[in-house]
């Protein structure tokens, strides 16, 4: 079956409704496992998809085990018909991923597409492989039965509606994940009887996949408070690279950066964040002992980050390594949390009694940075694989930086060297989301508002 052809099979509205019984996904009870099974490309075109996710997105969400699933995927070419459901709504979640790595490559040469895959419409085809994916786990009936393929499959569904769509509407379905994964002694300190090295471990990167996330619905909803997961005393995966985990050892990590890296650095900013989110929604605020504390903290974690990732704001990442680009993608995150611990203190015709200068410049180069962060992401060649991140979470990011640095160049009060720059920072930032706004949720809405501010 042509995957750029439109979805034949999803439900309506009212059909879906009434089949509630498959809540929160789609139900289509004439769709046979054959039916399902035709909706996965010929061999080529699925062999690439599939290493475009490994090679491009896996380095930014890395849940997966790849030697496990390149095992599991052999076995499936050779007998699709005894294929579970889970991992086949896994398959496709790979699949779906994937095509977005291509979502803005209709520009490439001719001699650089795959032979076998003709891209028509990338939103579309993602779309209909998310659904097979959900019809997948409806009809394994995950809600009642699941296994660590459910778990896998149903993390990469939030993580590609918070990335495509916006964080709000990946809410319920993170609650479904959390649950299973604790039912799943994902969260264990100690290794769970009967499981070697190389399944404790999976279970440990689904816990910290699902941490991640979690940290993306924090700073998005900072009255949520969900410090109670930072008590809970799991076992983080080790930072180690795929080769080095064995079914009955795991090697001593490295001291490079390895395919974990990223995902223990988001852990430990799922923990700040939390504690900042908390402090936020009290009565002390303003306070600003714990803004320089909160903010001294964030300074660590970008120490930490520079370490890891040797290179300077203004570089460009190694052109052997794209998990190089993991160092701007964390930075989206912590000028997100500058500009929530800052902004409380940097309106001084709204609240002149706590006014402080230093924060007013703080917001500025924090919404500036993730304005240019914004940029990159969407000029830089070599990001284009990522481009399709800012339909989601990372233009939320830059919204909020851009309201942040425009309210202050907005300030009568406020005398700003470079303030013609920031302007020009701001404008072409607008620019950006005007284009996005057809395929952005965020953007659609949010364009409205930043015309009106520029």
């Amino acid at each position: 079956m042509n995957p750029s052809e439109p979805s034949a099979f999803a439900p309506d509205d009212a059909a879906s409704q009434a089949a509630g019984i498959c809540f929160p996904f789609p139900s289509e009870p004439q769709l046979s496992r054959n039916d399902l099974l035709a909706m996965v490309p010929p061999a080529p075109s699925c062999d690439y998809l599939i290493s475009r996710f490994f090679m491009y997105m896996s380095q930014f969400f890395p849940i997966l085990h790849g030697p496990t699933f390149q095992k599991e995927y052999v076995a499936f070419v050779g007998n699709p018909s005894a294929v579970d459901l889970s991992w086949l709504a896994l398959l496709f979640m790979l699949l779906s991923i994937g095509l977005h790595t291509l979502d803005y490559d209709d520009a490439l040469p001719d001699d650089l597409r795959p032979d076998r895959y003709t891209l028509q419409d990338s939103r579309m085809s993602t779309r209909r492989y998310r659904e097979a994916a959900m019809i997948c786990l409806s009809k394994d009936q995950f809600l009642t039965s699941y296994r660590l393929n459910t778990l896998q499959a149903l993390l990469l569904v939030v993580y590609e509606i918070c990335h495509e769509e916006g964080v709000e509407r990946g809410w319920t379905l993170l609650g479904i994940a959390l649950n299973i994964s604790i039912a799943l002694h994902c969260n264990a300190e100690s290794a769970p009887p009967g499981l070697n090295c190389m399944e404790v471990e999976r279970r440990r990167r689904c816990w910290a996949g699902l941490l991640s996330l979690y940290a993306y619905q924090i700073v998005s909803y900072p009255g949520v408070d969900m410090l109670f997961l930072t008590n809970v005393t799991a076992t983080l995966p080790a930072d180690v690279n795929d080769a080095d985990i064995h079914q009955d050892s795991i090697s001593q990590p490295s001291s490079r950066p390895t395919q974990m890296s990223v995902m223990i650095f988001k852990i430990r900013l799922f923990q700040l964040s939390s504690r900042i989110c908390r402090h936020l929604k009290g009565p002390n605020k303003f306070d600003e002992k714990m803004r320089d504390q909160f903010d001294d903290e964030i300074t660590e974690e970008r120490r930490q980050w520079n370490a890891a990732f040797p290179i300077d704001d203004d570089e460009v990442p190694s052109l052997l390594d794209f998990s190089s680009f993991a160092h701007w993608s964390l930075q989206f995150h912590g000028h997100h949390l500058y500009l929530l611990i800052h902004q409380p203190f940097c309106r001084p015709r709204s609240n002149p009694t706590c006014f402080r200068q230093q924060s007013h410049a703080k917001c500025i180069n924090s919404g500036a940075a993730l304005l240019k962060l914004h940029q990159r992401f969407w000029e830089i060649p070599r990001l284009r694989p990522c481009r399709w991140t800012l339909h989601g979470l990372h233009s939320f990011y830059t919204v909020h930086g851009a309201v942040a640095l425009a309210s202050c160049l907005l300030e009568e009060e406020s005398h700003i060297s470079d303030s013609l720059q920031y302007r020009d920072t701001f404008i072409a930032a607008v620019n950006r989301v005007e284009k996005l706004q057809h395929r952005s949720p965020i953007c659609m809405k949010a364009y409205p508002m930043l015309s009106q501010l520029q």
